[in-house]
């Protein structure tokens, strides 16, 4: 009688757990939202001295000057062009960015195709400028 008891309170709260796992993790997936883009950016704290593109779009973000020099949906895009930046002595990083802004989504897209494609650095370069030139012109700078 008394095993039964025990056995059925660890039952009991095993259940508790394995059912607690089951909906945070459900409402992980439901709630995280993922990134919808990569930015590259070349970063410096304000009044350092440092390589400033033409090509960039200049904003500062907590005292930092951040140069944003591109963008791209696809995070192995990202990686090449940041290599491509590096192997030009250009310091940058990749950070993750979302919007709700399907239009300029799907001329991103577009441009990432272009992206793959591009073979030099100078390539490149161009094909975010004008991908940097679409966001100003269908998100805004913020």
């Amino acid at each position: 009688m008394k095993h039964k008891f025990l056995l059925s309170i660890l039952f009991t709260i095993l259940l508790g757990i394995i059912l607690a796992n089951y909906t945070y993790y459900r409402y992980q997936e439901n709630y995280t939202r993922k990134p919808d883009f990569y930015y590259i950016k070349q970063t410096k704290k304000v009044g350092e001295q440092g390589k400033q593109l033409s090509s960039s779009l200049a904003t500062t973000i907590e005292d930092n000057e951040v140069s944003i020099l591109g963008m791209t949906k696809d995070k192995r895009l990202a990686e090449i062009i940041k290599t491509r930046y590096e192997e030009n002595h250009i310091i940058v990083e990749i950070k993750a960015g979302t919007t709700d802004n399907k239009e300029f989504l799907n001329e991103l897209s577009q441009y990432d195709i272009l992206l793959d494609n591009a073979s030099s650095f100078e390539e490149t370069e161009n094909i975010l400028k004008t991908v940097l030139a679409t966001f100003e012109e269908t998100i805004g700078q913020k």
